[in-house]
């Protein structure tokens, strides 16, 4: 019950945040979302646009979860509504793929993927180990660094720790700008 609750809760904000609903095609950003203003501030535009490349990198990285997900269905032998909601999960990665914004975290278009990006993530979890006839090979593969979704995972955690040592403010420079980055 609470599953299948959380699912459609999911689906409800991800249809909610359709780009549609909006006269420009882009909703507004919650007042409390995490914001990256600081960076003009504490990176020159060279590591900005830096920081910016390995963004791109890291998002690139996350929805190619889909091609994994194609390959899962089939060595797992899939069918029935296990196989069509795991290939109705890698068609989504693969439209968020076509639709990747500008690496820009501040844009309203990039900071509304990112989110929907994380409910799809957690949709696809909440799938993942729920599913009887994915559960156990989900968590097999999951833990074996040989396996497509190990290798995808490895590939994932390296990406995001690139793009994360990149967010380390300079600490060459002496002005109070920079003081309040390290905070």
């Amino acid at each position: 019950m609470h599953n299948s609750f959380f699912i459609t809760a999911s689906l409800y904000v991800l249809m909610t945040f359709s780009t549609s609903n909006y006269a420009d095609g882009i909703p507004a950003v919650p007042k409390d979302y995490p914001s990256h203003k600081a960076l003009g501030k504490c990176y020159t535009t060279q590591q900005i646009e830096q920081i910016q490349l390995q963004l791109a990198d890291y998002n690139n990285t996350r929805v190619e979860v889909s091609s994994v997900l194609r390959i899962m269905a089939h060595k797992y032998k899939l069918s029935g509504e296990s196989l069509k909601r795991l290939l109705g999960y890698a068609e989504s990665f693969e439209q968020m793929e076509k639709d990747l914004p500008a690496p820009n975290p501040d844009s309203d278009e990039f900071r509304n993927f990112d989110f929907k990006l994380g409910l799809a993530f957690t949709s696809l979890a909440v799938f993942l180990n729920s599913d009887e006839a994915t559960a156990e090979h989900f968590y097999d593969d999951q833990h074996n660094a040989n396996s497509e979704l190990g290798i995808y995972l490895s590939d994932l955690d390296n990406s995001r720790e690139v793009y994360m040592s990149s967010l380390k403010p300079v600490s060459s420079r002496s002005d109070s700008a920079t003081d309040s980055c390290n905070k």
